[in-house]
């Protein structure tokens, strides 16, 4: 295992898988998971997570999307409780350029309002969807029953995350990312 540190101060973990050529890389950024949400705004960071993908300082959301998948590897931020993580598998030869696509995506994303429209829309469309299921509406009135606002593990109902999406700007993704996506995290 070797650790690379980014040029934001960020480590990436890189982890050789012998006998292949294939390194795996696993990159966790603490704090900008949920519980780094405010009370009023708790959608940022899933609405964060999910943008990282569609486009930075260097990468068109296509450009992004065709160099990974060139690579054979795959960049999709996983936003879990407590931080954000990002794991991924290429050869050997491709390693330099993967970490130049996750560096750029995590530290400098576009954060584009068409992208996030389009994102709060599908989101939208998902809760929608969970609203109709028996099982999902019985596990978020669960979470809001066992959970007090304002620990990570609560849920708000659906209808008051739509209501949030909307609430939700571009200004505020940068924030949220200004302030968590650090090196210190």
């Amino acid at each position: 295992t070797r650790a690379k540190i980014l040029g934001n101060g960020l480590k990436v973990y890189v982890l050789p898988i012998r006998g292949n050529g294939i390194v795996a890389v696993s990159a966790k950024i603490r704090g900008c998971g949920e519980i780094g949400a405010s009370q009023d705004k708790t959608v940022l960071p899933a609405l964060v997570g999910d943008m990282l993908s569609k486009g930075s300082a260097k990468f068109s959301k296509d450009q992004l999307s065709d160099a990974v998948q060139n690579m054979g590897s795959g960049f999709e931020p996983q936003v879990e409780p407590f931080w954000t993580s990002v794991e991924s598998e290429v050869v050997v030869e491709d390693l330099d350029q993967l970490l130049s696509v996750f560096s750029d995506s995590l530290r400098t994303p576009k954060f584009k309002n068409d992208e996030l429209e389009r994102l709060k829309k599908q989101k939208v469309s998902e809760i929608k969807d969970a609203k109709a299921e028996t099982s999902e509406v019985a596990a978020n009135k669960l979470l809001q029953t066992i959970y007090k606002n304002g620990c990570v593990y609560h849920q708000r109902t659906f209808d008051e995350q739509i209501a949030e999406l909307d609430t939700v700007s571009r200004d505020d993704l940068v924030a949220f990312h200004k302030q968590h996506y650090v090196a210190n995290n």
